[in-house]
């Protein structure tokens, strides 16, 4: 596979977090991404330090930035938001356990 690409697998019948909210169980498959960008705004506060170490700093950042761009991320929330929207999903305020079989499907459809 290229690198960027991900492979999800849907149960029939989805696993969510009962007790959670649907964006909340989305949110979940988002993670890998969040901390990627959450990385790195780290390491550009870090640039602000006059005793970083600028040159492996910038190359994490570089790094940093590939990995986001290469999976789209710094429009994540906006994707998010589209798959939501495409797939029917229920509000992000609703209760999964309240969910019916086809809207936990889209739930978790949208999660990959």
């Amino acid at each position: 596979l290229n690198k960027g690409i991900k492979i999800g697998y849907l149960e029939q019948e989805p696993t969510l977090e009962d007790g959670k909210t649907v964006q909340e169980n989305l949110e979940a498959g988002m993670k890998e991404m969040r901390a990627l960008v959450q990385e790195f705004e780290e390491v550009s506060l870090k640039l602000g330090d006059p005793d970083a170490d600028t040159d492996s700093l910038m190359q994490r950042m570089d790094t940093l930035q590939t990995e986001i761009d290469s999976c789209n991320g710094w429009e994540i929330d906006r994707i998010l938001d589209q798959a939501s929207d495409a797939l029917r999903c229920p509000p992000g305020d609703a209760l999964v356990e309240n969910l019916s079989g086809g809207e936990r499907r889209r739930v978790a459809l949208a999660k990959l």
